[in-house]
């Protein structure tokens, strides 16, 4: 009888050791993965916040060259380039800026630009 208490008392103590064990690698699995789930949230967040910076820079600049290119631009123009919401079409928009010979034929090219967002 003494024998199987203690063979008892052994298993009851090993089972609380496992889940014990159990209990210590589950949170430490879950905090490596929390880890890792938190890089990844942050490097996305991270480049998609750079993004929105490089539009709002390039459209600034964009703006800038307009006015140094034409002196006093229309606020219309103003509302147009910032209601782009991607890089290529700033680009194009820029590249653009360097080709015409006059404001109506930027215009042109600005509107139609719009109308494609």
């Amino acid at each position: 009888k003494g024998m199987l208490a203690g063979e008892e008392k052994g298993r009851l103590e090993g089972r609380q050791e496992g889940r014990l064990e159990g209990r210590r690698e589950g949170r430490q699995e879950g905090r490596l993965e929390g880890r890792q789930e938190g890089r990844q949230e942050g490097r996305q967040e991270g480049r998609l916040e750079g993004r929105a910076e490089g539009l709002r820079t390039q459209k600034t600049t964009l703006l800038e060259m307009l006015s140094d290119r034409f002196d006093a631009i229309p606020a219309e123009w103003k509302e147009m380039i910032t209601c782009i919401a991607d890089q290529s079409s700033v680009s194009r928009l820029t590249r653009a800026l360097l080709k015409v010979r006059s404001a109506d034929e930027y215009a042109a090219i600005l509107a139609q630009e719009a109308k494609s967002q």
